[in-house]
C-alpha cells in the first residue's frame, strides 16, 4: 500500500503538494472512482484510486509512487462518516433526510453529485450565517466564493441521524442521480468544527487539542480553503515555514508565517486575509 494510517480508511483526501495537480477525494464505497475537491466534474474512474482493502493503509504503491503524494486519512466513527445516496425516484421536489452512522449531529457537510460533469460542490457548516439557520445556507468547496443564502441546498437541520438535502436541487438531491457525503462533528480533544472573527492582530482559536490538520475558510466574503498539517509543517514560532494547500485550488504547496500552534488551539497570525482579516468571519475544521 501506498499510505500507512494504522486504521482501516474509510476515506481520503490526496495532493502530490509539490506540483500543479487535483485534489483528490476517494472513499471506500466508490472504490476505484474518485473525485476532484477542486473541481465540479463528475467521477473519475482509476483501478489504482481505491485499494481500502488494507487493514493499516490504503492505496496502491504502483501508481501514488512519488514521495511528493500525501494522503489525509478518515475512517468512519463518531466525528466522521461518508455516505453515497439517491433520493427517493418518485418524488422530485422538497426535503429529504438522509441516513448517517455517527451518532452526533453533523456541523459540517460536503455533499457532490457523482454522476453528472459541472456540478459544484455543496457544503453545510453550523457557522454559516453566524450559526443562525446555516442550513438554509450554503458554501462550494471547489470555490473560494463566500457563503449564499439558498433554502433548497439543504433546508432543515441535520440531527444524529440523518441530514438534509432538497431533492430539486441537482447540487445535493436531485431525484434521478446519486451522491456522495462526508460528514463531519466535534469530538472532545479529537476534532472540532468551529469559527472566529478575523482581528487586526493575531487571533487565539480554541480547540481544546493540539491540531495536526487544520482547514480554514472565510465566509462571509470569498477567501480560499486552506489546508494546513503537521506532517507538511506548521512551525510553532511564527518563524516562517507554514506550508499551505488549497481544498478549491489545484495549486502546489506555498509558505509563509500563517499558524502557530499551542496544547488548547492555534493562533492565525496577521499578514494574510485568507486566514485572518479585519472583521472577516472564518469557518475552520481542526483535527489532533
Amino acid at each position: 500500500p501506498a499510505f500507512d494510517s494504522g486504521f482501516p480508511v474509510d476515506f481520503a483526501l490526496i495532493k502530490n503538494k509539490s506540483s500543479t495537480s487535483n485534489f483528490w477525494a476517494v472513499a471506500r464505497q466508490t472504490n476505484g472512482k474518485g473525485l476532484y475537491t477542486n473541481s465540479g466534474v463528475s467521477e473519475q474512474s482509476h483501478s489504482e484510486l481505491g485499494e481500502f482493502d488494507h487493514s493499516t493503509a490504503h492505496g496502491n504503491i504502483d501508481w501514488w509512487d512519488n514521495a511528493n503524494w500525501i494522503s489525509w486519512m478518515w475512517k468512519k466513527g463518531a466525528g466522521f462518516d461518508v455516505v453515497t445516496y439517491r433520493c427517493n425516484e418518485n418524488i422530485s421536489s422538497g426535503i429529504q433526510m438522509i441516513p448517517h452512522k455517527m451518532n452526533s449531529v453533523p456541523e459540517m457537510y460536503w455533499v457532490k453529485n457523482r454522476g453528472t460533469t459541472n456540478k459544484d460542490w455543496a457544503v453545510y457548516h453550523k457557522e454559516l450565517n453566524g450559526g443562525t439557520n446555516p442550513h438554509d445556507y450554503y458554501l462550494k468547496l471547489n470555490s473560494d466564493g463566500a457563503e449564499g443564502s439558498d433554502s433548497t441546498y439543504f433546508g432543515a437541520a441535520p440531527t444524529k441521524t440523518a441530514f438534509a438535502v432538497n431533492r430539486s436541487n441537482t447540487l445535493t438531491g436531485h431525484h434521478d442521480h446519486k451522491f456522495i457525503a462526508m460528514l463531519f462533528s466535534s469530538v472532545d480533544k479529537i476534532s472540532k468544527v468551529g469559527s472566529y472573527t478575523g482581528s487586526s492582530s493575531n487571533v487565539s482559536v480554541t480547540t481544546g487539542f493540539q491540531p495536526r490538520f487544520i482547514i480554514i475558510k472565510r465566509n462571509n466574503i470569498s477567501g480560499q480553503w486552506a489546508v494546513f498539517d503537521t506532517v507538511r509543517g506548521i512551525t510553532s514560532s511564527g518563524s516562517g515555514g507554514d506550508k499551505g494547500l488549497y481544498l478549491n485550488g489545484n495549486i502546489a504547496e506555498f509558505d509563509g508565517t500563517y499558524i502557530e500552534l499551542s496544547s488548547t488551539g492555534f493562533t492565525v497570525n496577521t499578514g494574510w486575509v485568507g486566514i485572518n482579516g479585519t472583521s472577516s468571519e472564518y469557518i475552520y475544521y481542526a483535527h489532533a
